[in-house]
Order: structure tokens, then C-alpha cells, then sequence
């Protein structure tokens, strides 16, 4: 074709108009190449499977919040890549912009709800630290002063080092 715009037998229109038809004709789903429709639909797909995973784990899962935390984490990972992957196999250039406002409501929404779950079980995290730490002082600290006679202290002192060093660190 460039052969026969330089020999003048095609005009620069024309010569335009195949090449805009040559080009959208080896369009992969609206993407220029196949490389980069995979590169988009890869991760897309990926994390589809990713999600497909840290459901079926949720189902071992015996603590209920932390249970709850990640069924939503692999529901809204689900659902993104969801989107994405529609987004890759859509004919059309873009998405119609009420189909981006419902997608950024239920995101924000699942997200919100899962930041929720994760701080509430983080803070009951530092509550048990903080009575593991009181248990321990008054093991430690209390027990020895109050109840322990004192010719048995030191056994007592030996027995209270070997307990903590036998913890799993």
C-alpha cells in the first residue's frame, strides 16, 4: 500500500482510510495488539482465581471475624476483577458511565464494610494482648510477692523462666 502511494496511483485519503481499516481490523477486543489485551485481562483473570482461593479457605476458617474479614476481602476482590474482566471483553471502547458510578458505590461500600471488620478484630486483638500482659504481671510479679513462701522463691524464679522460655516466639 505505501508502495502505491508513492507511485501516486492511490491518494493520501485513501491510502488514510486503508490504513485505518487495515489497523482496526487486527484490534483484539478494542486493544491495538494481543499482548496488551492479556496484559489487561491477565491480572483481571488472575485475581479472579486468587479470589476463587481465599473463598474456599474462609470455609477452614474457625474464628468468626476473621472468617467474616476475609469472606468480604474475596468477595470484593471477586468483584473487581469482575469488572475488569468485562471491562477487557467489552466490544466497545468504554463502559457506559452509570455501569462506573454503580461500580464505585458497591466497591466503596464492600470496602468500607470490610475496613470495618478489620479494625474491630484488630482491637480485639490489643484487648486479649493487654490481659495476656496483666495475666503475666500478675503471674509473675504478684504470685511471687504474696504467695510464695520465701525459702521456695527460687525455685519458683527458675520454674517461671523455664515456662516463658519454652513459649512459642
Amino acid at each position: 500500500m505505501t508502495a502505491e502511494l508513492e507511485a501516486n496511483s492511490i491518494t493520501k485519503m485513501q491510502y488514510d482510510i486503508c490504513y485505518k481499516e487495515a489497523k482496526n481490523s487486527y484490534k483484539v477486543f478494542g486493544f491495538t495488539n494481543i499482548r496488551k489485551f492479556w496484559y489487561a485481562a491477565g491480572r483481571s483473570i488472575c485475581m479472579f482465581f486468587f479470589s476463587f482461593i481465599l473463598m474456599y479457605v474462609t470455609f477452614f476458617i474457625n474464628e468468626k471475624e476473621v472468617k467474616r474479614i476475609a469472606t468480604v476481602c474475596a468477595f470484593l476482590f471477586m468483584g473487581i476483577s469482575t469488572y475488569f474482566i468485562i471491562w477487557s471483553f467489552w466490544w466497545r471502547q468504554d463502559f457506559p458511565k452509570l455501569a462506573y458510578f454503580i461500580a464505585i458505590g458497591v466497591v466503596s461500600l464492600l470496602s468500607t464494610i470490610m475496613s470495618y471488620f478489620i479494625l474491630g478484630h484488630s482491637n480485639k486483638i490489643l484487648i486479649y494482648l493487654s490481659n495476656i500482659h496483666k495475666l503475666t504481671d500478675f503471674l509473675i510479679s504478684d504470685v511471687r510477692e504474696k504467695y510464695v513462701d520465701k525459702k521456695k522463691n527460687k525455685d519458683y524464679t527458675i520454674d517461671v523462666v523455664d515456662v516463658l522460655d519454652s513459649l512459642d516466639k
